[in-house]
């Protein structure tokens, strides 16, 4: 896994950091920058809402924040006991990670300081998704069970029990209706997260998904595979592409910039 993240300015782009180092597999475009700064493994990779700022989590136990412009590192955050694996942007400010020490921890990645914990996981969590309006944080990891809390004051909510496995992918649909889960067990569930309800399943025959994440419009569904690479849905489920990858695939995001994306896999 690398220490380092790489961008390109394409309309359909893939990174991949994984086991076996750095690789890009492009429909079309360049790289524009390495990004530099974290003393280990980078574990997960997100891109704030408006499309300004990339935050990265590491085993070094910090979260990065980058200037996507410019691509100099903003500010390290520390605060984890142990390595960070997901990071999540919500609207305005918000910025939430979680690690190895099962805690959620709140950024105002503007100011640079933690302004909450969330707690009640007991082991490893490895993906963290935030709602569109920010009101609700959401956590998956070793326990196979998704947590849920909202974001105005730490209450837990209802968790999200189905997965057999751990929970390694998480994802809200913009319309923040539907949350939309991956991990061990080889599938994707579909959850109608408000009535603690699965509502669909895609089944990938016992492939493990490390990553996924939805386009802004929400029309495409992007999972990072273990060992097969990167494959897209048209959403509701309808399989777009495969995209092959030489490195295992940890993570994946998306950045929503005028009339294109660009598609990160880490």
């Amino acid at each position: 896994m690398s220490r380092t993240v790489r961008v390109a300015a394409i309309a359909a782009c893939i990174l991949v950091v994984g086991t076996g180092g750095a690789a890009w597999w492009l429909t079309r475009g360049d790289e524009l920058a390495t990004l530099r700064g974290h003393r280990g493994p980078v574990r997960g990779v997100a891109f704030a809402p408006d499309g300004t700022a990339l935050a990265s989590a590491g085993d070094d136990g910090t979260v990065r924040v980058w200037d996507a412009a410019t691509h100099r590192e903003r500010f390290a955050l520390a605060g984890h006991a142990g390595k960070v694996r997901a990071v999540a942007f919500g609207p305005g400010t918000l910025l939430a990670s979680a690690g190895d020490d099962a805690v959620v921890r709140v950024w105002d990645c503007r100011a640079g300081a933690e302004v909450a914990t969330f707690a009640g996981p007991t082991k490893t969590l490895e993906c963290l998704a935030v709602s569109p309006d920010g009101a609700t944080v959401a956590a998956g990891g070793f326990e196979g069970v998704i947590f849920l809390w909202n974001a105005a004051d730490g209450t837990p909510l209802k968790p999200l029990k189905g997965h057999t496995k751990h929970v390694h992918a998480l994802a809200f649909t913009p319309d923040g209706k539907t949350l939309i889960s991956g991990g061990d067990d080889g599938g994707i569930r579909f959850w109608d997260w408000t009535a603690g309800t699965q509502t669909a399943l895609v089944a990938l025959n016992r492939q493990h998904i490390h990553g996924l994440a939805v386009t802004a419009d929400g029309t495409t569904l992007a999972a990072a595979v273990g060992g097969a690479g990167v494959r897209r849905w048209a959403l509701p489920g309808r399989a777009l592409t495969l995209f092959p990858v030489r490195n295992f695939p940890w993570a994946t995001c998306f950045q929503a910039e005028r009339n294109f994306c660009q598609h990160w896999v880490v």
